[in-house]
């Protein structure tokens, strides 16, 4: 019986006849159908093939299929080795699973791989003549939800392309499939999707070269996952291993990436490694995001721009280098993480540009690391570095940053930072700011520099044989908290130089150094927050700068500038040299402090410029220079310097004849020195004009000679209060007092005395009044109180004017709206606060007590009935309403308000025979009404 019926494919909308076979032959003939070389290369479609069951329905439908081959022209006929013939379907037919078979259909042997459709068909295919027969047309042909699956191994050669095909599956079954080509081997796009699956591989590659050739290339939405290893041509020739571009789209690698020119992610593509990479150009994203593990490269190493996002493992780049171009780590605009950076040659790590790169391990043998506007890099150390050139942005490393034998030079560097190949260099410019965590070293030589408002902290020591701090311009800070050293031994020059200029601030945690200089200049400061040792000669330059050391200064010898100049131990040119402990110089030498005389050319000393004058050398210790000690503390009437060879071991006073007017002279084995005195000028001292109590109130003490030590006295009007302190707080007894401060001189040798100086004086007032307090709180009312809330620091108000210390107030009318306020109260040292906001409280209403009401009169019709209010309330009423009633009943007879006490009714007929009643409601503002009633007998 023939069965046949037409169904249309969900697909392709077209007929054919279903077939159903019987259960005798159906599977060999349905592998007979489906054998691939009976199939057109661009056949999708499938046929129903059925049969009547038993061997002679089989036998009459086989002879009428050859019937109908027969004249079908179209289709051009083949004879598998089972001895079927079966004609192939035509392109467009369709071919449908039997609904009576397994799914998925048995498998010939002779199958390398299988394709099952979304619809539940299947089909596949074999060798033939070194190939896979149909293996690339039948990638053409998948559509959504179609899987391939591995049957055998496979070494494929010829390119696979999904263009606009939805998800396709490929299981591995445990196989392999090698992918080869000459050009591009395996490309995905326009929203088509290749997923791998299984416990086998998949792995790619490309024989062709050139940047514009990839072994796995994604776009337009196309994404691949599960791909195993890829491999392309090595060197600069080379092909891409991976290139994916545009948004959505994407490549994730489960192995390895070897021997490609680069891999590429723009524009919005995301591609992941899960092995190594090791190309030639490394990774490269513009736009893009790449996640990889260990990254080796030849040349480059990395390149992510305009808003890139790299994540990667260990990353070690090469030495080569491409048409000039040296290895480079480039980061722009982009984020970049990686767990370490080795270099194994000249390459440089560029991050530019708000770009991020973060390591968490250590970035070691970079030629020079760039960061530069408004970058950051995050590194846990650094070494064997060259350069580090921060401009205008941030570097965070947290352990240690150790530098190379020498210098890179790199053209790059912003103008500030210009550096010969000479040193190694660290360079902060431009806002930077740099923070490292441990130590800084240089093997030998180094220069650092910090600029232009920059910021550069070193968590532990900075060390070198000889080098440079070169630091200046305000807001630039430069801060070792740990030891200052230099190891150099060379006394023809110096070995270590820290020069300050222009308010920049250098402070360091102590300094250990041979040969060295520490110059102030401008504004600038240093500051030695423990000791300052040189072992060899050393000099402390203050022009008009600051240098201070809080612990002791320890010379080997005093630093000579030239052969003709004195031994410099410490120099003030208008600036300030102070050592908070003891100034000890093994060796002669000399503290010079210039005054406030004529310019005066010291080129010895700072290079020919004009020195100003008016430094000051304060040394809080024991001061000690042996041997032979320079006095240079002032000009001869000729302006030439008073510089006299002279032992100090003791000095008197000459007599006044031989004086020189201003100047101070002693005498030494029959020779004058003459000495000019520090500036003895003093300000009076002056405190703050407003002051008030518990308000800290400092001194300015004055202008007195370098070297005093001064003590201080504040007054209360005559009376000596407070301590030996240039500050002092005033307390509730100075309120309304006057108050001062005597400032007092202990003079050092060779300045004149100083009597002490008093302040102006200035009346203690009390302190300002505190916030306002918020609304009080009622905690009870009645008809004639309100309670507040207690507060012992408060007082109250119901008028805001008049202020009371206890929050009740009595008194108060019934029923009536009063607005309450607190403010922090008044005291020996504090001023009152403001007035809170009002807090508004009604009273209850009152109540009356007492009240009758009496009716007189004649009960006839036409007579007056009189209300009275016999018995008044208590408090009285303001006003009466008096209502009358026939009977008692609802709805006024009349109805009076009046203020008086009594109200009258004439009766009327209808109050025949009626009892007419009276009710009188007294009324009070602020209080509940009280009613009376009173009732006739019946009117006759």
């Amino acid at each position: 019986m023939d069965t046949r019926a037409h169904v249309s494919h969900p697909r392709s909308g077209m007929r054919c006849s279903s077939h159903h076979p019987s259960s005798l032959d159906e599977s060999a003939l349905y592998l007979a159908t489906q054998h691939p070389a009976t199939q057109h290369p661009s056949a999708r479609r499938h046929v129903r093939v059925g049969v009547m069951a038993g061997i002679v329905a089989t036998v009459v439908l086989l002879g009428g299929l050859f019937a109908t081959m027969a004249t079908t022209s179209a289709w051009a006929g083949t004879t598998p080795a089972n001895g079927i013939a079966v004609q192939p379907l035509p392109a467009g037919a369709l071919r449908q699973v039997p609904a009576s078979l397994p799914s998925p259909a048995p498998t010939p042997s002779t199958w390398h791989f299988r394709v099952d459709r979304e619809d539940g068909s299947s089909t596949g295919g074999l060798l033939n003549s070194g190939t896979y027969a149909n293996f690339t047309d039948i990638w053409d042909t998948l559509q959504a939800g179609d899987k391939v699956t591995l049957l055998r191994d496979i070494n494929f050669t010829g390119p696979i392309s999904l263009t606009n095909q939805g998800a396709i599956t490929l299981n591995t079954n445990g196989y392999t499939l090698n992918l080869t080509s000459s050009g591009d081997t395996l490309t995905v796009s326009e929203n088509s999707q290749l997923t791998v699956t299984g416990t086998g591989a998949v792995n790619v590659s490309t024989t062709g070269t050139g940047a514009g050739v990839a072994a796995v290339r994604v776009r337009s939405r196309g994404v691949v996952t599960g791909i195993h290893n890829v491999t392309a041509p090595d060197g600069a020739s080379g092909a891409w291993a991976l290139h994916a571009e545009g948004a959505q789209s994407g490549v994730s690698i489960n192995g390895n990436v070897t021997s490609g020119y680069s891999v590429h992610a723009n524009t919005g593509a995301t591609v992941t490694v899960a092995g190594s990479t090791s190309t030639y150009f490394g990774l490269d994203s513009n736009a893009g995001t790449i996640m990889a593990g260990a990254v080796t490269a030849t040349v480059r190493g990395l390149y992510a721009v305009a808003g890139a996002t790299v994540t990667a493992g260990q990353v070690t780049l090469g030495s080569q280098s491409q048409d000039g171009e040296a290895g480079q780590f480039y980061v722009s605009n982009s984020q970049v993480t990686a767990q370490a950076i080795t270099v194994t040659g000249a390459c440089d790590v560029l991050v530019h540009d708000k770009g991020s790169l973060t390591v968490t391990g250590a970035i070691t043998g970079a030629r020079i690391i760039d960061v530069a506007p408004k970058a950051v890099l995050k590194a846990g150390s650094i070494s064997g570095v060259h350069e580090l050139i921060v401009e205008d942005a941030t570097v965070n490393v947290q352990g240690n940053v150790a530098f190379a034998q020498s210098g890179a030079s790199s053209a790059s560097n912003p103008a500030p930072c210009d550096h010969s190949a000479t040193n190694p260099l660290l360079c902060a410019e431009s806002s930077a700011k740099v923070s490292i965590g441990g130590s800084v070293s240089f093997p030998r030589a180094g220069d650092v520099t910090a600029n232009t408002g920059a910021s550069l902290a070193v968590g532990k020591d900075l060390s070198w044989q000889v080098g440079t701090l070169d630091v200046s311009d305000p807001g630039t800070t430069l801060s070792i908290k740990g030891v200052y050293r230099s190891t150099g031994t060379s006394s023809g020059s110096h070995s270590s130089v820290i020069y300050v200029d222009q308010g920049a601030v250098v402070t360091l945690g102590s300094a250990s150094i041979v040969h060295g200089v520490m110059a102030a200049s401008r504004a600038a400061q240093i500051t030695v927050n423990a000791n300052a040792a040189f072992t060899g000669s050393g000099t402390l330059l203050a022009q008009q700068g600051s240098v201070m050391v809080q612990g002791n200064v320890d010379l080997a010898s005093c630093k000579a500038d030239s052969e003709s100049a004195p031994m410099v131990c410490a120099v003030a040119m208008n600036g300030h040299i102070t050592v908070n402990g003891n100034f000890t110089a093994r060796q002669s030498g000399l503290l010079w402090a210039f005054d406030p005389t004529p310019l005066f050319s010291a080129s010895a000393i700072m290079n020919s410029q004009q020195i100003p004058q008016g430094g000051t050398i304060t040394v809080s210790g024991h001061t000690s220079l042996p041997g032979t000690t320079w006095l240079g503390l002032g000009l001869n009437t000729a302006g030439v310097p008073m510089l006299k060879p002279a032992t100090v071991k003791s000095v008197t006073q000459m007599a006044s004849s031989t004086t020189k007017a201003g100047y101070l002279t002693y005498a030494q084995g029959g020779s004058s020195i003459w000495i000019r005195p520090f500036p003895v000028t003093v300000n009076t001292p002056r405190i703050p004009t407003a002051i008030s109590v518990g308000q800290k109130v400092s001194v300015a003490s004055g202008t007195w000679p370098v070297g005093t030590k001064l003590t201080y006295q504040w007054l209360r009007g005559t009376t000596p209060i407070g301590t030996n302190a240039a500050s002092y707080t005033p307390v509730a007894a100075d309120v309304g007092k006057v108050l001062s401060v005597k400032v007092s001189a202990v003079t050092p040798p060779h300045h004149v005395a100083v009597q002490p100086r008093v302040s102006n004086t200035v009346t203690v007032a009390k302190s300002p009044s505190p916030s306002a307090p918020v609304a009080p709180a009622v905690t009870a009312k009645t008809s004639t109180s309100v309670t507040l809330k207690a507060n012992a620091r408060h007082e109250f108000s119901k008028d805001g004017v008049t202020w009371q210390r206890s929050g009740t107030f009595t008194r108060l009318a019934p029923g009536t709206r009063y607005s309450f306020h607190q403010r922090v109260k008044e005291t020996a040292s504090t001023h009152a606060s403001a007035k809170s906001t009002k807090r508004t409280v009604t009273t209850t209403p009152g109540t009356f007590s007492q009240g009758r009401v009496s009716l007189s009169g004649t009960a006839g019709v036409g007579k007056k009935l009189t209300a009275q209010v016999a018995t008044t309330t208590r408090p009285s009423a303001t006003r009466y309403r008096y209502q009358w009633y026939r009977s008692g009943k609802s709805g006024a007879v009349k109805t009076v308000v009046t203020t008086a006490k009594k109200s009258y009714y004439t009766l009327v007929k209808a109050d025949v025979g009626k009892k007419i009643t009276v009710k009188v409601t007294a009324i009070r503002t602020g209080y509940t009404s009280k009613t009376f009633t009173k009732t006739t007998a019946r009117i006759s």
